[in-house]
């Protein structure tokens, strides 16, 4: 059962409000465990993604079938799930669905969208940065924007005196749909993509693999 960590307060364009609920859950965990979080833009397959790549079990989130956000808000599930992983073997696992960016019917400003990807990004162990095909210069530019924000977001938290004790979340670009077609015929690999639109700079910093789109 996923429950509400984060949602958009009533009067307060582009800040977040931790809920009670949200809060309980995460305080309650006594044992090691890592979480997964998905952002990016609406109606592109976050909620679906979570359940059916990682647990075979699509209605993990709530799924939308219209054309406006879904999900509202960051939300979570109740209680880590024990993932079985190739390089560290069972993990619990806090799986974490996010609002949709340039939503239809809630409209959201860019502070706002800014603000949950850093939060989101602080709090993972992994993100996943998931998109439609096609990809161009136009996702990338906004992933360097809400980059900026979440390293912003970082060193305000550590000039303020909050030590931030953990590893660096890796980055992971998922693109749906994606036609690898139209990339053959293009003499080019998902690494020559990647390549020719991404800064690598940036998203080395925030731990972006180059393979992401093999």
């Amino acid at each position: 059962k996923p429950i509400q960590l984060v949602r958009k307060p009533e009067h307060a364009q582009g800040q977040l409000e931790i809920t009670d609920e949200g809060m309980a859950v995460l305080l309650n965990l006594t044992s090691p465990f890592a979480m997964v979080s998905a952002v990016g833009p609406t109606r592109t397959g976050k909620s679906s993604l979570l359940g059916r790549a990682f647990l075979g079990l699509p209605d993990i989130f709530e799924i939308g079938t219209g054309v406006n956000s879904h999900t509202t808000g960051i939300w979570c599930t109740n209680k880590p799930i024990i993932v079985v992983t190739k390089k560290y073997g069972k993990m619990s696992v806090i799986f974490v669905d996010t609002e949709g960016f340039h939503g239809v019917q809630e409209k959201t400003s860019k502070t706002y969208e800014n603000n949950l990807f850093a939060v989101s990004y602080l709090l993972s162990s992994v993100l996943i940065y998931n998109s439609a095909y096609p990809v161009d210069s136009h996702h990338v530019d906004e992933l360097k924007g809400y980059s900026k924000t979440a390293i912003g977001m970082q060193k305000t938290l550590e000039e303020s005196g909050v030590h931030i004790n953990r590893n660096r979340p890796d980055l992971l670009w998922v693109v749906q749909n994606f036609n690898f077609y139209n990339l053959n015929n293009s003499g080019m690999s998902g690494d020559d993509l990647l390549g020719n639109l991404t800064d690598t700079t940036m998203l080395s910093t925030l731990g972006m693999a180059d393979e992401s789109l093999n």
